[in-house]
């Protein structure tokens, strides 16, 4: 399963979001991505490669990142347009699951899907459906944890999977594997942090 991780807060501690990059790559070793907001737009970069946390964030100002560590399940990692965050719209996401029925999801809303990424359809829900009614629909089919960045927040949801959370100096970590100071944050509860 991908590792997945993100920070949000007006002081963003670097040596932190290298830490936690680092622990997100031991579930996800083949490709990485990271996305964030940057004058009020959300940028991404996306590689068919592992992330080296030493070098990953450097030149990124911002308030708002989230970012993905891929172990394939479903599409080829060595195509970037497979690898997450996965964007669309005012919304990216970093997904740890599989949506096993996506490809009737699309289907069914009419959403036409640009990547072999089962995770892609999340981007698409919650751009018709909004937050909650798309992780209500989900939530009850897989496990999942879920990171949405959207407005210089991030929104966090865990379900059968594991995700964490640090809120230190006024910014809020976030990651699927245990870090310093963590605490695994509650099953089957929406939360926003930052905005």
């Amino acid at each position: 399963m991908c590792g997945i991780f993100g920070a949000v807060g007006y002081s963003i501690d670097e040596l932190l979001l290298q830490e936690i990059a680092g622990e997100a790559l031991r579930r996800g070793p083949q490709a990485y991505g990271i996305a964030w907001i940057e004058d009020e737009n959300i940028c991404l970069q996306l590689h068919s490669k592992a992330i080296n946390p030493k070098g990953a964030f450097k030149g990124i100002k911002t308030n708002a990142i989230i970012g993905n560590c891929r172990l394939a399940t479903s599409g080829s990692f060595t195509n970037t347009a497979n690898n997450q965050p996965i964007w669309i719209g005012d919304t990216a996401i970093s997904h740890n699951g599989n949506v096993r029925s996506y490809l009737q999801i699309a289907e069914g809303i009419g959403a036409e899907l640009k990547s072999e990424c089962d995770s892609e359809i999340i981007c698409h829900l919650i751009n018709r459906f909004g937050v909650k009614e798309t992780i209500t629909r989900l939530s009850a089919e897989e496990p999942m944890a879920l990171l949405i960045l959207q407005d210089n927040k991030i929104t966090a949801f865990r379900k059968g999977q594991p995700l964490y959370a640090l809120s230190v100096d006024g910014c809020h970590y976030l990651c699927s594997r245990e870090f310093t100071g963590s605490k695994i944050l509650e099953e089957g509860v929406i939360v926003e942090f930052g905005g």
